[in-house]
C-alpha cells in the first residue's frame, strides 16, 4: 500500500491561517485523508503561538520552520528536508488557497501537478528558456482560456511527488 502524505506551508500571516484551515477540513472531510497524513510546516511559528495551536487543534502534525533566507514566495522549499525524515511513499505538496474535492491521483510515472490558469510566464518567455537550455518546447493549453504555454508548465498550488523526487528536489 502507498503511503502518501499532505504537506502545505503555512505563513502565519493575512489570509494563510484560515486557508490552512479550509484545506485541512477539505482533505479531511471531503478527499477523506486522516489527520496523521498532514502535515502543516508553519513559518517563523515562535512568534505566531495562536496560529499553531490552531493548527495543532485540526488534528494534523504541525511543524515550525525558518523563512526561505532572501525570498518569501520560496518558503515551499522549506517544507522539502523535514518531510524526508518521514516515512512515505509519495507527497502531495499543497498550497493553503487549495480546496480538495477528492483524493489525486497517483505519482505513479514521475511527478503530477496542475497545469497553469494562465499563460504565464507569456510563450516569448518559455520559447527563449527552452531554447537556452537545448530543450524542445512542446505547447499544450492553459486551464481556463486555452492559451498555448509550455507542457508541464505547472501551477504551483498542487504537485504529486514520489519520495525519490522529493529527495533530489530538497
Amino acid at each position: 500500500m502507498t503511503v502518501r502524505l499532505y504537506s502545505a506551508v503555512v505563513d502565519p500571516v493575512g489570509a494563510f491561517p484560515m486557508q490552512a484551515e479550509r484545506l485541512v477540513h477539505t482533505l479531511m472531510g471531503m478527499a477523506g485523508v486522516p489527520a496523521e497524513r498532514i502535515v502543516l510546516y508553519v513559518v517563523d511559528a515562535d512568534n505566531y503561538h495562536l496560529v499553531v495551536s490552531r493548527m495543532e487543534q485540526l488534528g494534523c502534525h504541525v511543524v515550525p520552520i525558518s523563512p526561505f533566507p532572501g525570498h518569501k514566495y520560496c518558503n515551499k522549499l522549506q517544507q522539502l528536508a523535514p518531510l524526508l525524515k518521514r516515512s512515505f511513499d509519495e507527497v502531495v505538496l499543497l498550497d493553503c488557497d487549495i480546496v480538495v474535492l477528492e483524493d489525486l491521483p497517483a505519482a505513479t510515472d514521475g511527478v503530477l501537478a496542475k497545469p497553469v490558469d494562465m499563460p504565464n510566464p507569456p510563450l516569448p518567455v518559455l520559447e527563449k528558456l527552452f531554447d537556452a537550455a537545448g530543450l524542445p518546447l512542446r505547447i499544450m493549453p492553459t486551464d481556463i482560456h486555452g492559451e498555448p504555454t509550455a507542457w508541464a508548465n505547472a501551477n504551483g498550488g498542487v504537485y504529486v511527488l514520489p519520495r525519490d523526487v522529493t529527495e533530489v528536489l530538497s
